[in-house]
């Protein structure tokens, strides 16, 4: 059914987009209409988000708007317009507005921090220097310990595993027992579950909205155990959920506040989800992607043993991986489609029209990740491109306001602070995996599913593989 709806969908889109565009005699955005009243144009954006955007302004223009499930959004094309967009500043186009309003449904308005940078230091090069010897450690013993050896398995399972303890290791402490990780793992595939425009953006209360709900107030009622746990026995640990309790509830003045709990609590879920979400259908992908390719495998195999070789697996030690990270990055570009938008906070004029306050302004990274100007044939995965790129040391391209490049993460202003991280875990655990084991990838997804919000596409179907020992 989802199937033939979907279809159906983009039917209607592509009808719609043979008729003219709307007047700009009044200045405002020609309109892409859709036949279905409510859903507007939500299936045709859902099956492929890329596809859809680009159809559209080659119809209507650069700068075009479109209902999607009684939510009106404004796209706009790849090129200067939307690298003002990313690069205006927050008193013009607001991140968290945006994201606030279109998710407030299932994760709650007060989720949506504007963080203080100081709240963001512990994600910064300096403190994952420090721990990523001891997230190697971590993440070897949980390897260890739940990776099916001789059988077939959910290698999707098994990343949402890897993923989800490892950053809920880092942001909320060693002390975090492993039997509560579980717990949150499972609260948050919950939460997680059916992340898509449907469900986000439907005005009907459904069954499956109501227990991811269920599922992010528990979540949230732990993560404020685990607060108050650590503000009644402080140890001195200099890990991020301590730097974290120095900016939202410092111990200067007594106890802290029921309200400074609950502020800490936020930050530490909003966090978690934004480490976990995505990283672990990332790291899924990545090393189907790697196993593979036998050349590429043994290309990234002879760069570590190359590295590793008599020394930790560390922070340095990963910036000294061209090869797996230029794998990584191209399974990023080319499975990232999640949508990068803004809210207007005053009136303003773009492309030679005006938008008011409140409009919704954005694009999908898909326009930038497979922009034939910068990436040549990119539908190709091809992680060679990246040596003919100015890249940083995670081989990524630049993400800059000036001129965005590479979208897994966001681009321009606001980029996602939980980068360096989500590169330190998926470059930890790809390489722990590869050691010493072979993976034979035994069925595929019927498809990768882009959705609109979600930034990875998901796979429909089981992703079954066979670990075996080299």
């Amino acid at each position: 059914m989802l199937a033939s709806s979907v279809a159906a969908g983009g039917l209607l889109a592509a009808r719609a987009l043979r008729r003219p565009p709307s007047p700009v005699a009044d200045k405002a955005p020609p309109r892409l209409r859709a036949w279905l009243p409510v859903v507007g144009s939500g299936f045709g954006l859902m099956r492929n988000p890329t596809r859809f955007q680009r159809s559209a302004h080659a119809a209507l223009g650069p700068v075009f708007t479109a209902d999607v499930f009684g939510l009106e959004l404004t796209f706009v094309d790849r090129g200067e317009l939307l690298s003002h967009v990313l690069g205006a500043s927050s008193e013009e186009y607001n991140l968290v507005a945006a994201y606030r309003q279109m998710f407030a449904r299932l994760l709650g308005e007060e989720l949506f921090l504007d963080a203080p940078p100081e709240a963001m230091r512990g994600l910064g090069p300096g403190p994952l220097r420090r721990h990523t010897p001891a997230l190697g450690e971590f993440l070897a013993d949980l390897i260890a310990a739940r990776l099916p050896v001789g059988r077939e398995f959910d290698l999707l399972a098994l990343t949402n595993t890897l993923a989800f303890h490892a950053s809920c290791w880092y942001v909320c402490g060693a002390a975090i027992a492993e039997a509560r990780r579980d717990e949150l793992a499972r609260l948050f595939h919950v939460i997680e579950s059916d992340f898509s425009v449907l469900g986000s953006f439907s005005p009907v209360e459904t069954p499956s909205l109501r227990r991811r709900v269920a599922a992010r107030a528990r979540a949230l009622e732990i993560f404020r155990e685990e607060v108050r746990y650590r503000l009644a026995h402080p140890g001195g640990e200099s890990d991020y959920l301590q730097s974290l309790l120095d900016v939202y509830a410092p111990q200067t003045d007594g106890p802290a506040s029921e309200a400074q709990v609950e502020l800490a609590a936020l930050g530490i879920m909003g966090l978690v989800f934004g480490a976990h979400t995505n990283t672990a259908v990332a790291m899924a992908a990545i090393l189907s992607d790697i196993a593979e390719r036998p050349a590429l495998l043994a290309a990234i195999r002879e760069e570590q043993a190359r590295i590793l070789a008599g020394r930790p697996l560390d922070f340095e030690a990963l910036t000294r991986m061209p090869t797996l990270y230029r794998a990584i990055n191209e399974t990023l570009r080319l499975r990232s489609n999640g949508g990068i938008w803004r809210k207007l906070l005053r009136p303003t004029e773009l492309g030679g029209y005006a938008l008011p306050a409140g409009a919704l302004v954005g694009s999908m990274m898909g326009l930038l990740n497979a922009d034939e100007r910068v990436y040549a044939r990119p539908e190709r995965y091809d992680p060679g491109r990246y040596a003919e790129m100015q890249t940083d040391h995670f081989q990524c391209p630049s993400v800059s306001a000036q001129k965005p490049l590479f979208g897994p993460f966001g681009a321009g202003r606001h980029v996602c602070p939980g980068r360096p991280l989500a590169y330190v875990i998926l470059g930890v655990a790809t390489t722990l995996l590869l050691r010493g084991r072979d993976f034979a990838v035994r069925r595929r997804p019927a498809l990768w599913f882009d959705l609109m919000t979600a930034g990875m596409a998901r796979p429909i179907g089981k992703l079954l593989v066979r670990a075996t020992p080299t």
